[in-house]
């Protein structure tokens, strides 16, 4: 059966619907490398019609109507598809208030509709879920809402002028995250859904989960009340649909804060294949380990400022396949241009983050491994002497500086620069006069923008001489995983010293914290 004649069948059912009602006298129910823009909130004129998108409750039935329960809504009837895929698209962040990679919002949500399109044509988009973050008209440091009015707001503008350019056939529905704490009567009137629903879909039940609920039209800018999840409400719809699948969607899951109901719930019930979740602008698999059954919650990524690193999470979305077979989720990176770190980037569409449910998923391309940057060297760890390891103090116990020669990868020094320069500075000694003739770096754990970017190794061989500059380097373009070891810095002209300095004057984004967990001090073999 084609799209069109479901269309036609959807009319029809509406209106006979309506016809129902009128004769019993009823009335129908439907139930941040940021730079700052120089522009205020959104001025666009907002002509565009607004893209209809799922009302609450909604089915969408891709499979028999026989197979939904009576307690439903009425199904339109569609063919039979055994295959299904989910667009699950988050912190979108259509705003001027901030601009990432010097690329203006409204060529990024053109993009973003653009590259949504794109998928669509090439392989049909069954449900479309936005999981939050739309905006910025909520936001500690000054949202558009509370600073310039709910009319230049521009959670209306994306509905508008961006959601409308994807195709009509693809349904939709839109979550508030955090920075859209508008009341669910004004989210309604922008986005055509409440805010917290469910998409009934080729069987396969999406709860489109609102855990950002509390203090809505607040009076001050802050960034959301997390809420958690209303765990009645996932029974309810459980018991609604008893025989399908289950996928939990929210803007963000805070594992932490959540209750032992919902813990529980997710843990013992194996119809609940899997969570998903915003908020945190990254793209990897978070394994929740036995005490919430193994499941997982896969991140939807952003499409406007990235953490981790641009490889791992740059502008994109979340795709769920689900066939008679088979169910996976997987990372795609737009196919983009942008500048990052001051350097022009081009990105082809990539997958990446991937997880089974169950069944198998496409083999995902391998990259080619890196060769060992220290395989023609030998380490000086033995030649360090510890007791002499001194410098600026880290933010903790577990982050102090002697962590940074201690021949662990696994440990870090994460310091905050105090020195009118905003740089850091540690001190060493070897056990004897020792002739380096070469460094790495690893990175530590997590933040790759604290990654040390310039900075310069000192040396001298007692208290009396001055520091002599061994080595200085102005962009060291540290490897953008954790825990990596960067290509070799090679000292030219190695002298043996005995005492050495290194200072670090400049972090990957110039914040306000500098961190790497290893310095590592090389001779050739």
């Amino acid at each position: 059966m084609t799209r069109k004649t479901i269309l036609v069948l959807l009319l029809v059912t509406v209106f006979l619907f309506c016809l129902t009602l009128s004769a019993c006298g009823e009335e129908a129910v439907t139930t941040p490398e940021a730079t700052a823009q120089t522009t205020p909130a959104a001025t666009e004129a907002d002509t565009t019609p607004a893209k209809t998108v799922a009302t609450t409750p909604i089915t969408i039935v891709v499979t028999t109507p026989t197979t939904t329960p009576e307690s439903t809504p009425s199904p339109v009837p569609q063919d039979p598809d055994p295959d299904l895929r989910v667009i699950i698209s988050s912190d979108i962040h259509c705003t001027n208030l901030q601009q990432w990679y010097s690329t203006d919002y409204r060529t990024r949500m053109e993009h973003w509709a653009d590259t949504v399109t794109k998928e669509h044509a090439e392989k049909p988009i069954d449900l479309l879920i936005i999981n939050g973050d739309i905006s910025l008209d909520y936001w500690i440091s000054g949202g558009s809402v509370l600073t310039y009015g709910e009319d230049r707001a521009t959670t209306k503008l994306f509905i508008n002028k961006y959601l409308s350019q994807i195709p009509d056939e693809i349904p939709v529905f839109v979550l508030p995250g955090n920075h859209e704490q508008y009341s669910d009567e004004k989210w309604t009137a922008l986005t055509g859904n409440h805010r917290q629903g469910y998409m009934f879909v080729g069987g396969t039940l999406f709860i489109c989960l609102d855990t950002f609920a509390g203090n809505l039209d607040p009076k001050v800018n802050h960034d959301g009340v997390y809420t958690g999840v209303d765990v009645d409400y996932v029974k309810g719809l459980m018991e609604t649909y008893p025989d399908s699948d289950v996928y939990l969607v929210a803007h963000h899951f805070d594992t932490a804060k959540e209750s032992a109901a919902f813990r529980k719930l997710v843990k013992e019930n194996d119809r609940i294949k899997g969570l998903f979740s915003g908020h945190t602008h990254k793209t990897a698999i978070i394994e929740l380990g036995e005490a919430w059954g193994n499941k997982t919650i896969a991140q939807t990524g952003n499409f406007a400022y990235f953490k981790d690193t641009a490889k791992e999470s740059f502008w994109g979305f979340r795709e769920l396949v689900i066939t008679d077979t088979d169910a996976y989720s997987q990372y795609i990176i737009a196919e983009s241009e942008a500048k990052v770190d001051g350097e022009k980037m081009q990105f082809e569409r990539t997958v990446r983050a991937q997880v089974t449910y169950y069944g198998t998923a496409p083999e995902l391309p391998k990259e080619p491994e890196r060769e060992d940057p220290l395989l023609n060297y030998n380490t000086l760890y033995d030649k360090i002497d510890q007791s002499t390891v001194d410098g600026d103090e880290g933010m903790k116990e577990s982050n102090r500086v002697q962590l940074a020669l201690d021949n662990d990868i696994t440990t870090k020094w994460c310091v905050s620069p105090t020195a009118s320069d905003k740089s850091v500075t540690m001190t060493w000694s070897m056990t004897e006069p020792v002739r380096v003739e070469a460094y790495a770096i690893s990175t530590a754990n997590d933040a790759l923008d604290r990654n040390p970017d310039a900075w310069t190794i000192y040396a001298r061989n007692s208290e009396s001489e001055e520091w002599v500059a061994i080595s200085t380097v102005t962009k060291g373009n540290l490897p953008k995983e954790i825990r990596t070891v960067s290509d070799v810095f090679v000292i030219e002209n190695p002298a043996a010293y005995q005492h050495y300095k290194l200072t670090v004057t400049k972090n990957f984004n110039s914040g306000s914290l500098y961190q790497f967990s290893e310095l590592i001090l090389l001779q050739n073999k």
